[in-house]
């Protein structure tokens, strides 16, 4: 993967890590910033053929996640989204480095 897309996905990686550590949780602000992450990604999408339809396949259901965790009605269902946040962006590099 280019480094100007590796480059969105390790920023949107440090902020889920801050998150996790941090005092203020404030859910809907992160899912923000995973959808400015995830936007900028696309936008320098560079790649063609196997390799970018392998990103699609791991993009498209990352996006419905992060809608999933910004629109989850309680805590442990927001906690359980965040974990999945985490699980994708570790398949994430299990494909894609």
């Amino acid at each position: 993967m280019p480094d100007a897309m590796m480059q969105h996905v390790r920023i949107l990686e440090a902020d889920v890590r801050s998150f996790e550590s941090s005092e203020n949780k404030d859910h809907a602000e992160l899912s923000a910033k995973i959808e400015k992450h995830t936007q900028q990604l696309i936008a320098d999408c560079t790649m063609e053929g196997e390799g970018h339809a392998a990103l699609h396949d791991w993009l498209m259901p990352f996006l419905q996640l992060n809608k999933d965790y910004a629109t989850a009605p309680d805590a442990a269902t927001r906690s359980a989204r965040f974990e999945e946040i985490q699980d994708a962006l570790a398949r994430f590099h299990e494909r894609f480095e």
